[in-house]
This record gives structure tokens, C-alpha cells and sequence, in this order.
């Protein structure tokens, strides 16, 4: 005798009685049906009347092929078949259609079972997905969308929690790391903790909200100089975890926009630098300007001398001429 929680199915109908499975089977808040071994339907249960559009009346007696739709490769409906005829249960996602004609997705299992004389039959449980199958179908998209602008920013993203581990990134980010010898967020933790003290990016955030930062640091592939601008940002998001699910809290993630300003950098040092040069050369230009002015005063020096000398002389000699 087939056992039911350690209670035999004689001893369950005695107890219950044939109304509590009829009363289970209607009241099921999933569609159901009972078939015979050729798909012919035989129970329905008001749920499955209320997803397909088909009264009782219209659907017992009819075929499961009623529903039916072409989208649905013909290699599904022949493993289904297959699986059911060996005894086995089949579960998988057919293309039905609705007496109005909309189209749904039914997630459908199918189950055998004889009754008191031998005979075999299938129940199935229905389920319309479509919905589900759209939402998640929209939200891959979405998240192919939001790859490719996180791909196409300019500068270098990630998406780290409160571990500082990092979960997810863009193709620069990760070009970075390759370039740099390490993930950038591990040197930014480094440059934190040594020149400011902070053991981690959310104690260098504190209350802020945002926050921003300049690094400068050494590459482990080169001994050049980078120097990078780093910009934080905390997004609120709430726990996922089955535990939280009656106490849902909520943390932070933060995500770090980083920009390189090496060639910037270096280009305002030579720009500095020239600067200076030209500085210094103007200078050398003035002094040597200055030398030549006054080896040219010197060098006239001497004739004003002597026409100074002259006119003295002759003022005297005008002074001693007799009248």
C-alpha cells in the first residue's frame, strides 16, 4: 500500500474522503488537468479555464493539441511524449495559445498515475511564465544595455562593497589592472592607508557621500610616475539574504570612477618646465643686453673725457685773452 506521510491512502480516504482531493484539485491556485493516455482531457480545474480563456465545457473532451502553437519545435512535443510513455515525469516551457488567441508561455509538469482498475492517465500542472519570462528577459537586456555604456565610459568603473570586493567592473578597468600589475582598487587601498591612514575605502568616505581623491603612485611594471584622479560614490542597497527577509537592512556599495591625468601631468611639468627655461634664458638675453651697454658706455667714456678736457681749455683761454 502506497504510504502518504506514514499514513496509507485507504486510511486517508476514510478519514478525508474522495470530496477533500476534488476539493484540493479545485481550489489549487495552479492549473491542472487530468488526460488519458492519448491527450484527450478529461478534468480541468477552474484555474486552467481562467489562464487559457476555455470554459470546462469547451475543453473536456477535446485534445491538449488545442492549445497548441506552432513556435513550439516539433522535438519538444516528441521528447514530452517519449519521457510520459517510459513512465517518466516531463517538466519544460511550451508556446500555448488562448481561446482569444493571445499567446503565453506555459511552464507545464506532467506526471502519470493509474487508478483502482489499472487505468493510466497524466495530470499536468500549468503555470503561465510569460510575464516572468519577459521580466527576465528585460532585464538581460537591460543588462546588456548597461554593460555596453559601462563599457563605452571613458574613464575606468567599479562596483565594490563594504569588503572592498570588487563586483563588477568595465573594460577599462580591467585593462588597468592588466597595465597596472594589480587591480587598481588594491593600490588605491595602498595610497590610502599610507599617505592618509584609512584601512579602507568606506572609512575614507566616512558620512560623505560622495568623495573625491587624487593618487600618485608607482607601477610595479615601470619605475614612471602615474598620477590618477578617483572619484567615490555610495549607492544604498538592501540585503538579498533569506534571513533578512523579515529584517531586510540595508548597506552601502561604492562605486570608484578613476581617470588617469599622467600625460596632463607630465604635460604641465614640461610646460613648467619650459617655462623656467624660457625664464632663464630671458634673463641671460637682459644681463648680456647689460654688459654690452655698459662696455659701450665705457668705451665712450674716454671721448667724453677729452671734449670735457677741451672746453675747459678753452675756457680758460678765453678768460686769459687780452681785451
Amino acid at each position: 500500500m502506497k504510504q502518504l506521510d506514514n499514513l496509507d491512502v485507504d486510511s486517508f480516504d476514510y478519514r478525508f474522503g474522495h470530496d477533500a482531493f476534488k476539493q484540493i484539485l479545485l481550489t489549487a491556485p495552479v492549473a491542472i488537468t487530468i488526460t488519458d493516455t492519448m491527450g484527450n482531457i478529461l478534468m480541468v480545474n477552474p484555474c486552467f479555464t481562467e489562464i487559457t480563456g476555455y470554459s470546462e465545457d469547451e475543453l473536456v473532451g477535446k485534445n491538449c493539441s488545442i492549445l497548441s502553437y506552432k513556435t513550439t519545435p516539433e522535438n519538444v512535443y516528441n521528447n514530452l511524449w517519449a519521457t510520459i510513455s517510459n513512465g517518466d515525469h516531463w517538466q519544460g516551457q511550451l508556446i500555448n495559445k488562448k481561446k482569444s488567441g493571445d499567446l503565453y508561455i506555459a511552464d507545464i509538469s506532467i506526471s502519470g498515475f493509474r487508478n483502482e482498475n489499472g487505468e493510466s492517465f497524466y495530470y499536468a500542472i500549468h503555470k503561465d511564465i510569460t510575464e516572468k519570462v519577459q521580466l527576465q528577459t528585460q532585464q538581460k537586456n537591460q543588462s546588456a544595455m548597461f554593460e555596453a555604456v559601462l563599457n563605452s565610459a571613458p574613464i575606468a568603473i567599479a562596483l565594490i562593497d563594504s569588503n572592498n570586493k570588487v563586483l563588477l567592473s568595465n573594460k577599462l578597468y580591467q585593462d588597468l589592472t592588466t597595465n597596472l600589475g594589480e587591480p587598481p582598487i588594491q593600490l588605491l587601498r595602498k595610497y590610502l592607508k599610507f599617505d592618509h591612514g584609512y584601512d579602507s575605502i568606506d572609512a575614507f568616505m566616512g558620512t560623505k557621500q560622495k568623495h573625491s581623491q587624487g593618487i600618485h603612485i608607482n607601477s610595479t611594471h615601470s619605475s614612471i610616475d602615474r598620477w590618477f584622479d578617483a572619484a567615490f560614490a555610495k549607492i544604498p542597497v538592501t540585503d538579498t539574504a533569506a534571513e533578512a527577509y523579515f529584517h531586510p537592512t540595508d548597506e552601502f556599495y561604492t562605486v570608484v570612477g578613476i581617470t588617469e591625468r599622467t600625460k596632463e601631468k607630465r604635460h604641465l611639468e614640461e610646460r613648467r618646465v619650459n617655462a623656467i627655461k624660457l625664464m632663464a634664458s630671458d634673463n641671460k638675453y637682459v644681463h648680456a643686453m647689460q654688459e654690452a651697454m655698459m662696455a659701450t658706455l665705457h668705451q665712450l667714456q674716454g671721448p667724453f673725457n677729452m671734449i670735457e678736457s677741451a672746453v675747459n681749455m678753452l675756457k680758460k683761454t678765453i678768460t686769459l685773452a687780452p681785451v
